[in-house]
């Protein structure tokens, strides 16, 4: 892990592999430990630069809660890294702040790949899950919160397992393996929300970001996605003028690395080589 100092504040980041940049800007309750990301990159090929967004990990929110704010400090940390050009990554919470970055920076943006991400404002405010959110997710709250998740993860694996799956699938699986319980495991306890999550649900970008994309965009969505649904892929397919979508019929739904299928890893590397 690395701590850098920006003219726009400092930014927490780790790396993994070596080759051709990707930043990768990971979804919710992350941070730049997380390396399910990881999955599908040939690692002797790529470096993946993963840095912990706006209110994550140890880089403060600051005057940074909004996605285009988040995208100029990202393009900072592209300077001090003295990296011209990358392949930008957005995950889920993290889709604002990609579609922004390669919207406002198209000269340092190779290409952009979204996987399950937010394309437009997420939550409303009257629903039930911002303001459950809201609750849970609170600077003063969701230490204790993500300490009884995780508690109760420790207790009752599978049970929480099907729980947290449940809450992100239309269509849970019958079943969870022991493949998922552990990579549910081990993504569940370095998650925590810090001053980021709240930040998340309150983010908004203009229509016309998206119009304004012209690098190669894949987007990688479920059909199940309950977290953040289909209605979201299919806006951003409708208004990036070179993207291409994929949609899986997965039973884990937001998180689509949780199923065994190879078909996600395939269609990464072919949009890469391409």
């Amino acid at each position: 892990m690395h701590l850098v100092k920006t003219a726009f504040g400092p930014v927490e980041y780790s790396t993994i592999g070596r080759g051709i940049a990707v930043l990768v800007l990971h979804g919710g309750h992350s941070n730049c430990r997380d390396t399910l990301c990881c999955t599908g990159f040939d690692l002797s090929k790529y470096c993946l630069i993963i840095p912990s967004r706006p209110g994550y990990g140890k880089t403060p929110l600051g005057l940074n809660s909004q996605p285009k704010d988040a995208a100029f400090l990202m393009i900072e940390l592209l300077n001090k890294l003295a990296v011209d050009k990358a392949i930008v990554l957005g995950i889920s919470a993290g889709g604002l702040t990609a579609i922004c970055l390669a919207a406002e920076f198209g000269n340092r943006t190779e290409k952009l790949i979204l996987i399950s991400a937010v394309t437009r404002k997420w939550l409303s405010k009257k629903s039930r899950e911002y303001q459950l959110a809201r609750v849970l997710f609170a600077p003063k709250v969701e230490k204790v919160t993500w300490y009884l998740f995780k508690f109760f993860f420790t207790i009752l694996p599978n049970t929480m397992s099907r729980i947290f799956i449940n809450q992100l699938s239309l269509r849970p699986p019958k079943g969870v393996t022991i493949r998922q319980i552990n990579t549910i495991r081990k993504l569940i306890m370095s998650q925590a929300s810090g001053k980021g999550f709240i930040a998340d649900i309150n983010q908004r970008i203009e229509v016309d970001n998206l119009a304004q994309i012209n690098c190669p965009t894949l987007i990688l969505h479920s059909r199940f996605d309950k977290a953040v649904p289909i209605e979201f892929a299919h806006f951003a397919n409708e208004r990036i003028s070179n993207a291409k979508l994929r949609i899986y019929q997965n039973a884990c739904g937001h998180m689509l690395w949780l199923d065994r299928d190879s078909q996600l890893r395939d269609d990464v590397n072919t949009f890469l080589s391409n």
